[in-house]
């Protein structure tokens, strides 16, 4: 069971928006903490899940912010985490475009840190996660879907905590040091195939895609800038070949369609095979 962070909700829902998500709203939640409230229609088992994944890689470790409790406020659950201070890494991006490549570089470092990390068996596994979202997106698109999609030849053992979301607009650039948010999509699984996920959040070759909207403000130099120091940085660190990032980014595509974003820059890339 999580922890209670308290009944009296009430009036604490109208604290300050944070952050605005697909899935949720983030707001104050007194002076320490945030309280993320789902969107309507955004099953409350969402809500849950993320709890548990989150406070799963916290627990071992990984950057992550604190889950301090859960909460049923009239048909909605939400979930309260500790309060994050400081600027996420994407903003500092923008406000300094001629550090993009230090900061594409520290995200990749980053990344490889959470990568080595052997995750907790209570996260889903990556296999599992993607067969879903392939499915979805070849009933809607002209996509075949086969079970062989979401193995990729020559991957390596699933092993690693992937965050299944990461990107500069998920790392918050606190004092103590970056903390990753956002664990909804979190598994256990190959690090290419996570790696090529952020590779595509980034543009992946495609920096005008109408699918960026999660980094608002990019442009091609930026995004650029940014894509290759981290693809640099993480493969290197992790000694993997960007050849296969290259072959589960096509995958990661289709199951990006799954996510109701525009389909036409990511089509084109699974075509590209």
């Amino acid at each position: 069971m999580f922890p209670s962070v308290g009944n009296a909700v009430g009036n604490r829902l109208e604290g300050a928006v944070v952050a605005v998500g697909s899935r949720s709203v983030v707001r104050m939640w007194g002076d320490d903490a945030v309280v993320k409230v789902p969107n309507d229609g955004v099953p409350s088992s969402w809500i849950w899940h993320e709890a548990q994944f989150t406070s799963a890689v916290w627990a071992i470790g990984v950057p992550a912010h604190r889950l301090l409790g859960i909460e049923q406020h009239g048909e909605k659950l939400i979930s309260i985490y500790e309060r994050v201070g400081g600027p996420t890494l994407w903003s500092l991006i923008n406000a300094e475009p001629s550090k993009a490549a230090t900061y594409g570089a520290l995200l990749g470092e980053l990344h490889a840190r959470v990568l080595t990390v052997v995750p907790p068996v209570s996260l889903p596994r990556q296999g599992d996660r993607l067969r879903c979202k392939l499915r979805r997106a070849s009933a809607s698109f002209d996509v075949p879907y086969s079970e062989s999609m979401a193995r990729v030849p020559d991957a390596r053992p699933s092993i690693s905590v992937c965050h299944g979301d990461f990107h500069p607009g998920n790392v918050v650039m606190s004092p103590g040091g970056p903390i990753i948010v956002d664990w909804f999509d979190a598994c256990r699984g190959d690090a290419a195939a996570d790696i090529a996920r952020s590779s595509l959040l980034l543009g992946a070759g495609v920096p005008n895609s109408k699918h960026l909207g999660h980094l608002p403000g990019h442009t091609p130099q930026i995004l650029g800038d940014v894509h290759n120091a981290y693809l640099a940085s993480v493969c290197g660190r992790l000694e993997i070949d960007p050849r296969l990032v290259d072959r589960w980014r096509r995958v990661e595509a289709v199951a990006r369609l799954a996510e109701g974003v525009d389909p036409t820059d990511l089509l084109e890339l699974w075509n590209q095979g």
